[in-house]
Protein backbone atom coordinates (compact mmCIF):
# COMPACT_ATOMS: atom_id res chain seq x y z
CA UNK A 1 0.00 0.00 0.00
CA UNK A 2 2.94 2.53 0.48
CA UNK A 3 4.40 1.57 -2.94
CA UNK A 4 1.38 2.27 -4.06
CA UNK A 5 0.70 5.86 -2.22
CA UNK A 6 4.71 6.72 -3.32
CA UNK A 7 3.72 5.86 -6.97
CA UNK A 8 0.57 7.65 -7.05
CA UNK A 9 2.74 10.80 -5.41
CA UNK A 10 5.12 10.57 -7.96
CA UNK A 11 2.96 10.63 -10.82
CA UNK A 12 0.98 13.70 -9.54
CA UNK A 13 3.81 15.73 -8.86
CA UNK A 14 5.44 14.50 -12.03
CA UNK A 15 1.95 15.53 -13.49
CA UNK A 16 2.31 19.11 -12.12
CA UNK A 17 5.64 19.31 -13.14
CA UNK A 18 4.69 19.34 -16.88
CA UNK A 19 1.54 21.79 -16.54
CA UNK A 20 3.59 24.13 -14.92
CA UNK A 21 6.29 23.95 -17.40
CA UNK A 22 3.79 25.22 -19.70
CA UNK A 23 4.00 28.67 -17.86
CA UNK A 24 7.73 29.24 -17.44
CA UNK A 25 7.60 31.96 -20.12
CA UNK A 26 4.76 33.72 -19.08
CA UNK A 27 5.91 36.70 -17.30
CA UNK A 28 2.70 37.37 -15.53
CA UNK A 29 3.05 34.05 -13.34
CA UNK A 30 5.25 34.90 -10.55
CA UNK A 31 6.95 31.95 -9.22
CA UNK A 32 6.99 29.56 -11.41
CA UNK A 33 10.66 29.02 -11.81
CA UNK A 34 11.02 28.56 -8.11
CA UNK A 35 7.79 26.23 -8.07
CA UNK A 36 9.35 23.89 -10.94
CA UNK A 37 13.03 23.84 -8.99
CA UNK A 38 10.91 22.92 -5.95
CA UNK A 39 9.20 20.01 -7.95
CA UNK A 40 12.39 19.07 -10.07
CA UNK A 41 14.19 18.46 -6.97
CA UNK A 42 11.50 16.32 -5.47
CA UNK A 43 11.18 14.07 -8.76
CA UNK A 44 14.76 13.85 -8.50
CA UNK A 45 14.53 12.76 -5.02
CA UNK A 46 11.94 9.82 -5.17
CA UNK A 47 13.22 8.51 -8.29
CA UNK A 48 17.03 8.62 -7.82
CA UNK A 49 16.37 6.30 -4.78
CA UNK A 50 14.60 3.93 -7.53
CA UNK A 51 16.65 4.02 -10.56
CA UNK A 52 20.12 3.72 -10.02
CA UNK A 53 21.32 1.19 -7.63
CA UNK A 54 23.27 2.27 -4.79
CA UNK A 55 26.67 3.18 -4.96
CA UNK A 56 28.73 0.33 -3.69
CA UNK A 57 32.47 -1.24 -5.23
CA UNK A 58 30.21 -3.16 -8.32
CA UNK A 59 29.98 -1.16 -11.55
CA UNK A 60 26.16 -1.21 -13.01
CA UNK A 61 25.42 -0.68 -16.92
CA UNK A 62 21.63 0.72 -17.66
CA UNK A 63 20.38 -1.72 -20.35
CA UNK A 64 17.40 -2.25 -22.17
CA UNK A 65 14.59 -4.42 -20.24
CA UNK A 66 13.46 -5.74 -24.00
CA UNK A 67 16.71 -6.95 -25.29
CA UNK A 68 19.32 -6.50 -23.05
CA UNK A 69 21.40 -3.83 -25.11
CA UNK A 70 23.19 -1.30 -23.37
CA UNK A 71 22.78 1.43 -26.40
CA UNK A 72 20.62 3.81 -24.45
CA UNK A 73 19.37 7.17 -24.85
CA UNK A 74 17.56 8.92 -21.46
CA UNK A 75 15.77 11.51 -20.69
CA UNK A 76 16.82 14.76 -18.72
CA UNK A 77 17.36 18.39 -17.57
CA UNK A 78 20.17 20.27 -18.20
CA UNK A 79 21.13 23.99 -17.25
CA UNK A 80 23.45 25.94 -19.53
CA UNK A 81 26.31 27.44 -17.58
CA UNK A 82 27.18 30.88 -18.44
CA UNK A 83 30.49 30.85 -16.58
CA UNK A 84 31.75 27.71 -17.94
CA UNK A 85 29.70 27.28 -21.60
CA UNK A 86 28.42 24.07 -21.25
CA UNK A 87 25.50 22.20 -20.26
CA UNK A 88 25.42 20.76 -16.73
CA UNK A 89 22.98 17.74 -15.92
CA UNK A 90 20.49 18.64 -13.24
CA UNK A 91 18.24 15.89 -13.63
CA UNK A 92 17.56 12.12 -15.32
CA UNK A 93 14.12 10.90 -15.48
CA UNK A 94 13.40 7.19 -14.86
CA UNK A 95 11.05 7.28 -17.47
CA UNK A 96 11.37 8.28 -21.11
CA UNK A 97 14.49 5.76 -21.58
CA UNK A 98 15.00 4.80 -25.63
CA UNK A 99 17.34 1.86 -26.84
CA UNK A 100 18.87 2.83 -30.04
CA UNK A 101 18.49 -1.08 -30.80
CA UNK A 102 15.07 -1.77 -30.15
CA UNK A 103 14.03 1.77 -31.76
CA UNK A 104 11.52 2.12 -29.02
CA UNK A 105 11.15 3.31 -25.09
CA UNK A 106 11.74 1.27 -22.47
CA UNK A 107 12.52 0.56 -18.87
CA UNK A 108 15.73 -0.13 -17.99
CA UNK A 109 17.34 -2.75 -16.01
CA UNK A 110 20.72 -2.04 -13.94
CA UNK A 111 23.22 -5.14 -14.99
CA UNK A 112 26.85 -5.68 -14.21
CA UNK A 113 28.88 -5.27 -16.83
CA UNK A 114 29.08 -8.82 -17.27
CA UNK A 115 25.57 -9.76 -17.08
CA UNK A 116 24.59 -12.31 -19.60
CA UNK A 117 22.13 -10.22 -20.97
CA UNK A 118 24.42 -7.39 -21.73
CA UNK A 119 25.05 -7.95 -25.38
CA UNK A 120 27.00 -4.73 -26.70
CA UNK A 121 30.09 -3.39 -24.32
Amino acid sequence: MRQERQTSFLKTVEAAERFITGFEDDPDQEGIPALLKNLREIISAETKSKSVPEKSADIYKPTCSECGSDDILNDAYAEWDNDGQSWILQQVFDKGAICQDCGGETSLDWVPPTHPRLRSS
